[in-house]
């Protein structure tokens, strides 16, 4: 029996079959506000089906309109919000290429022609590289990333969460890594230079499971200089920063410490002598002591489960700092050390016997709780889903537009449709992937993103 709940139309969800007959799998674990936001809609499955709500377009076209167009007035003939939304839609539906956002735009004509203004038809794929490449890369994320975090929150507010729905009060985690795009890069024929590959520094929110900014570098090397530039562009206040081992930086500590936040931050080869020292702290005599201690609960905890065929224990290890360790206190804010000790278990595809294989990663941290640093050394992975959706599910790596070219902008389209798809999963109780999502939408367009667009309805 169908419903309509807020202008959306559900039914309600099939009965589960019961448990899942391997007791080591655990569910896939929503971002907090994702979660919320999939718990105001619980005990229903979406029909996909032909429901557009038009306002929801213009209540995002009017946010689009405040992007300046710096375009010469003379020699526009496409509206920069119609190029915009366009492209966003497209994107959303399997278009990853230049040449595919006007095909699709042809196919869909009459369904863009409801809230495009389009006085001169369709753009060609080369009118929308140029345009998009004149955008204001950082507004329009920060214009539509906005649109979709109010709506969130505003679903939210309006219809609670469900009392059973087990979400955790705990501190969010806001990822840094950079992220190359190698299919932009060119190399000259004149022994020049050429074009450098289009490298980014991402920030991703495991609390909306969200890409939140970002800074386009000229280079990897100088991808250090832009970590504090960009945690000073996003709210960090209350929240945990990891990066990776490159960005654990003097500098990048002092600006998350001065923006409110905590830290969890790897120690490698890059910082020799400090990645000496935690190795000897955390020996193997100081592991099984920690292990054995009764009451060890401050500084230790293990974890066990199944990842691709594989048995993967994690143990976390968490230690006050220690004085004699080099040049300690240059680190702001710093309060513990930590490791994580990782056991993997697999079978031998030839001999079918058990190969067991470990991996040691090592800390410095501005957090006391055990709980609050092992979530973040196992938090940071969502930046590298992010990486992974990027060259796997919309295919960045194969983008041959290069830097200033174009390719940020088509770049923060893949994001910014990206979120829109991680809204839809959350919500969807089936397991289905950002792919076939996608998939989906590109063969059933106008019936599926009027659901889409409901959900982000008033």
């Amino acid at each position: 029996m169908q419903e309509r709940i807020d202008g959306i139309v559900v039914r309600p969800a099939r009965k589960t079959r019961g448990p899942s007959k391997n007791p080591n799998r655990k569910p896939r674990k929503k971002p907090r506000k994702l979660q919320e936001f999939a718990a105001t809609l619980e005990g229903y499955e979406f029909d996909f089906f032909v429901n557009l709500d038009i306002a929801v377009i213009n209540d995002l076209k009017d946010e689009i309109s405040t992007i300046k167009d710096v375009r010469d007035e003379s020699y526009v003939w496409h509206k920069l919000v119609d190029v915009i939304l366009m492209t966003l839609f497209a994107v959303m539906a399997n278009c990853d290429q230049w040449y595919q956002i006007p095909l699709f735009a042809k196919a869909h004509r009459e369904w863009f022609d409801t809230f495009l203004s389009l006085p001169n038809g369709i753009p060609t794929d080369s009118a929308i590289e140029t345009i998009i490449s004149k955008i204001d890369t950082k507004k329009l994320n920060s214009v539509v990333l906005s649109f979709l975090i109010n709506r969130i929150e505003q679903r939210i507010r309006e219809n609670g969460t469900n009392e059973d729905c087990d979400i955790a009060d705990e501190k969010p985690i806001n990822s840094l890594d950079g992220k190359g795009s190698r299919s932009s890069k060119r190399k000259s024929t004149d022994q020049k230079d050429g074009h450098a590959a289009l490298n980014t520094l991402n920030a991703y929110s495991s609390e909306y499971g969200m890409n939140i900014a970002q800074e386009f570098i000229p280079n990897k090397k100088s991808e250090i200089e832009y970590a504090p530039k960009l945690l000073g562009n996003i709210d960090i206040k209350g929240a945990i920063v990891t990066t990776d081992a490159l960005n654990t930086q003097v500098k990048t500590v002092e600006a998350i410490i001065d923006g409110g936040g905590d830290y969890v931050l790897p120690v490698k080869g890059n910082h020799p002598t400090l990645y000496g020292d935690l190795k000897v702290v955390f020996d193997e005599n100081r592991m099984n002591e920690i292990r054995n201690e009764s009451d060890n609960d401050k500084n230790y905890k293990i974890t066990e489960e199944r990842e691709h065929g594989e048995t993967v224990t994690r143990e976390y290890f968490l230690l006050p700092k220690n004085k004699d360790l080099y040049n300690i206190d240059l680190w702001k804010g710093l309060e513990t050390i930590g490791l994580e000790h990782k056991t993997i278990i697999k079978t031998d595809q030839k001999t079918k016997a058990p190969v067991t294989s470990n991996e040691d990663r090592y800390f410095i941290s501005s957090l006391n709780s055990m709980n609050d640093f092992s979530r973040a050394v196992r938090g940071h992975w969502g930046v590298e889903a992010l990486h992974w959706q990027l060259d796997y599910t919309f295919h960045d790596d194969q983008n041959k537009t290069m830097a200033g070219k174009g390719a940020e902008g088509l770049q923060i389209f893949k994001k910014l449709a990206l979120n829109i798809l991680k809204i839809v999963q959350a919500v969807s109780p089936k397991q289905i992937s950002i792919s076939k999502l996608r998939f989906m939408l590109s063969l059933s367009y106008e019936d599926m993103i009027g659901n889409i667009l409901n959900l982000l309805a008033d």
